[in-house]
């Protein structure tokens, strides 16, 4: 996939685990700025920032970017997929935050609807 070259740098960056690279890789492909638009690809890097821990990433709701990454699932009709970002999201914002914040929270996002359940891994 081609890439504007001054993104080279950045592209670096982010694949060496700079969250704040890993961020702006993610919107050049979900906007298309820079490089062709692939939701793919914004996925993937928005991934690798999930990858943090949540205090490393302070300048993103830690919570909302899980559901982003459902959401871009869900773009891609990986519905299965996207529902469990979206129990992390509920469930990190359930467990990170004040009762009254979390619910606001949730209902912001629009996904009061989720249901947590425990996945077992195999």
């Amino acid at each position: 996939m081609i890439i504007d070259a001054e993104l080279l740098p950045i592209k670096e960056a982010a694949k060496n685990g700079d969250p704040h690279a890993q961020l702006e890789m993610a919107r050049v492909y979900l906007y298309g700025r820079g490089a062709p638009e692939s939701i793919s690809m914004a996925r993937r890097y928005y991934k690798m920032l999930a990858d943090h821990l949540p205090e490393e990433i302070d300048f993103i709701e830690y919570g909302a970017l899980l559901m982003l990454i459902g959401n871009l699932a869900a773009d891609e009709k990986n519905f299965k997929v996207a529902n469990r970002w979206y129990e992390k999201s509920v469930r990190y914002i359930r467990e990170n935050h004040t009762e009254s914040y979390a619910d606001k929270l949730i209902q912001d996002l629009g996904l009061e609807d989720i249901k947590v359940t425990e996945y077992v891994q195999q």
